[in-house]
């Protein structure tokens, strides 16, 4: 399996007909300029000066790209911790939003926690729907007054998860101390829902937590769908936090990856420049393999007798016989004899 890191391969069948040693400009149409600085650029890469001038210049060459390469190398390498670090932060923050509105979602669902207040008294309220996981918004708790038990003593709204502080001042509470009040829960217009007797006991200093549940019913149909609409949005936004935090992972393991590939690549080319097989030996000269092939001598054609005979004690070549020799005349085909007529 090819790595990611790789270059693209193609397929060899698709290159197994090109001449690489070629310019290959047949057929292409040039006017008379273009095609004289092809010819001129071609000759000039084929001389012996360009050729012996370029490889007098491979060791400082070899020298420079090494040099280069290893720079860019301390680049990539300094450019993947910072890249690292920033994705880790941003990470840890995003991780950070998650499990924070992993709490609110949570704390939500339960009862308010209240600190006790010295010199007063708290009761928290929350009201849900009958199955106690959804809190109701916009329902209005109400303390009852011991004394006159038909008066609210103090009241509150419940926010969006359906919570209400109700707070008695520190006269009222001396003034009540260890008197019990009841606790109802009524609508926007006064109609009550829930009414608990002596659900309370008044005390300085302490608080009290009260779940009110309510039965399915039309007049808490809108509180409801609101509840239902808040907790909603709450797993929307939920979702949200989350799926930035895995985009985040991923584009943290995708860039660290491009990096990886390119500190990869750039030490690669270092080591083929340091390697001793490379185009340079050690002494900076061009090795062995660089060198052009010699010229190949062509054989001078065999020219053969005039008169056709093999000259004495050399064998007769049977291909440059086949190639010299003239092309074999055709012949007639043979006619039909005709048949003689004879005379009447």
């Amino acid at each position: 399996m090819q790595s990611p890191c790789d270059p693209p391969k193609f397929d060899e069948q698709d290159w197994s007909q090109f001449d690489f040693s070629r310019w290959h400009l047949d057929g292409v149409q040039l006017d008379a300029t273009a095609a004289a600085i092809a010819d001129l650029t071609q000759q000039l890469f084929q001389s012996d000066e360009w050729t012996g001038n370029f490889r007098t210049t491979l060791p400082e060459f070899q020298k420079q790209a090494l040099s280069y390469y290893q720079e860019g190398l301390k680049e990539l390498q300094e450019e993947k911790t910072v890249t690292a670090r920033e994705f880790d932060d941003r990470l840890a923050a995003a991780r950070q939003q998650s499990a924070s509105l992993l709490r609110v979602n949570e704390a939500a669902a339960a009862p308010l926690v209240f600190q006790a207040v010295p010199g007063a008294y708290h009761v928290v309220v929350k009201v849900t729907d009958a199955g106690g996981l959804l809190g109701l918004p916009g329902m209005t708790a109400q303390l009852m007054d011991p004394r006159t038990p038909e008066v609210p003593l103090v009241q509150a709204v419940t926010d969006a998860a359906g919570n209400a502080v109700l707070a008695v001042t520190a006269e009222t509470a001396k003034e009540m101390n260890t008197l019990h009040a009841a606790l109802r829960v009524v609508d926007l217009n006064g109609k009550v829902l829930q009414k608990i007797a002596g659900a309370t006991c008044i005390r300085l200093n302490q608080t009290e937590t009260k779940v009110v549940p309510l039965a399915d019913a039309p007049e808490i149909a809108s509180n409801k769908t609101a509840a239902l609409a808040e907790r909603s949005r709450r797993e929307a936004y939920a979702q949200r936090v989350n799926a930035k935090v895995d985009l985040l992972q991923q584009e943290r393991d995708d860039r660290l990856r491009e990096l990886d590939c390119k500190l990869q690549q750039n030490q690669a080319i270092i080591d083929s420049i340091q390697s001793p097989t490379g185009t340079t030996g050690a002494a900076g000269q061009p090795a062995a393999s660089a060198q052009p092939a010699p010229p190949v001598a062509e054989t001078p054609p065999v020219t053969p007798p005039a008169t056709g005979t093999q000259p004495p004690g050399k064998a007769k070549t049977p291909t440059a016989t086949r190639a010299m020799d003239a092309p074999p005349e055709k012949k007639e085909p043979p006619r039909r004899p005709q048949k003689r007529k004879e005379g009447k």
